[in-house]
């Protein structure tokens, strides 16, 4: 068999934790978990939504009073979310799949599906209008499938020790070096011009204008967002780039991320004298700033994970409110908030696709 097993080492592998109260091993010091296992619940919060899937032995767990408990348990503990059963049998028959066809439906606050695993034909099987993908979790059940011989044993020890790793793994770079240079050299530059630089030097300097750069002058497309109108506007940028910044770089490393801010601040450039031609001078972090944001997004997107516990979802929630939000600020220039967030986005998922192509990955899982 083993299954069960690789199913539920899959489902650690992408961030699920055990789940001790609904499983046949109780003590995750001392048991094994094995061919003897026939009962296993795995967890994962991810962003909004809560996940439970409930991996069982259908030839030995049956009916549909097994169902009736297994929801009864969780509308005690007030879970809400999506509880998913995954049914394992040798060879499961018309009753066992009526028993796992299911609509997609919103019962209260718990949305329940049900995937049947024929181990003998090495198949998933989804009934009625639910759907086949789930964060991931069809992979994990296909892989478990290829791997059915393999009857290692794990104790749930082992198996949390090994995510703890594979999670750390995950940081590319622990101490955001190249963040915290270029918060020093803003900080430097703002000494250079003083706490409210006027136009004039800020032109001299390197700040942005359209008719500087249509005239040749392209190295302002880079110096421009060294260069900050104020002490706030430093302060402000410094801030935002610590947070979202710092978090890029963990999660790409210092070698990608410097590139994915360099330009994320040209393409905010590009987009801010495109549409914003009629503004004197821009300066300022800000757009590459979005476009670690954005890149941030692209990987939570692609690689199917969170990142510093947020997904993609609310990391979109998350931009559009910001980005939204400066557009009713006056004198924020927002194209360039947008051009930045729109080439980080891309920049990171080709980043992050070209990667994986090459059979890497960016968080080296592989």
């Amino acid at each position: 068999m083993g299954f069960l097993v690789n199913f539920t080492k899959k489902l650690a592998d992408t961030d699920f934790e055990p789940f001790l109260p609904l499983t046949d091993i109780k003590d995750p010091s001392e048991d094994k978990l094995n061919d003897s296992t026939k009962l296993m619940t795995m967890t994962k919060h991810l962003g909004t939504t809560d996940y439970m899937v409930v991996t069982f032995d259908a030839d030995k767990f049956s009916g549909a009073d097994f169902f009736k408990g297994v929801r009864e348990y969780f509308e005690k503990t007030g879970f809400k979310g999506i509880l998913l059963f995954v049914a394992e049998s040798e060879k499961p028959g018309d009753a066992l799949k009526s028993l796992c066809t299911r609509d997609m439906e919103l019962d209260g606050s718990v949305c329940e599906l049900c995937w049947v695993v024929s181990l003998s034909e090495k198949e998933m099987f989804v009934l009625g209008e639910q759907p086949d993908k789930l964060i991931g979790i069809e992979n994990a059940v296909r892989s478990a499938l290829d791997l059915e011989d393999d009857t290692s044993e794990i104790s749930l020890k082992e198996l949390l020790a090994r995510k703890q790793v594979k999670n750390a793994k995950l940081i590319k770079s622990r101490v955001p070096k190249v963040t915290y240079a270029l918060i020093a050299v803003d900080l430097f530059l703002l000494f250079v011009t003083g706490p409210d630089p006027d136009t004039a030097l800020l032109n001299s300097l390197g700040g942005l204008s359209y008719e500087s750069v249509l005239s040749g002058e392209y190295n302002r497309l880079l110096t421009y967002m060294f260069l900050h109108g104020s002490v706030m506007h430093f302060l402000s940028n410094a801030l935002s780039l610590y947070i979202i910044g710092s978090r890029a770089e963990q999660y790409y490393g210092s070698l990608a991320y410097l590139p994915i801010y360099i330009l994320s601040g040209i393409g905010a450039g590009l987009m801010s004298i495109t549409f914003n031609s009629h503004h004197s001078i821009a300066v300022g972090a800000s757009g590459a700033i979005c476009g670690c944001l954005g890149a941030i997004l692209a990987y939570t997107f692609i690689k199917k994970r969170s990142a510093g516990g947020l997904d993609w979802i609310m990391l979109l929630i998350f931009a559009v409110m910001s980005i939204g939000g400066s557009a009713m600020i006056e004198g924020v220039d927002n194209f360039g908030h947008i051009g930045g967030f729109l080439s980080g986005l891309a920049i990171g998922a080709l980043y992050c696709l070209l990667t994986r192509k090459n059979g890497k990955t960016v968080d080296s899982e592989q």
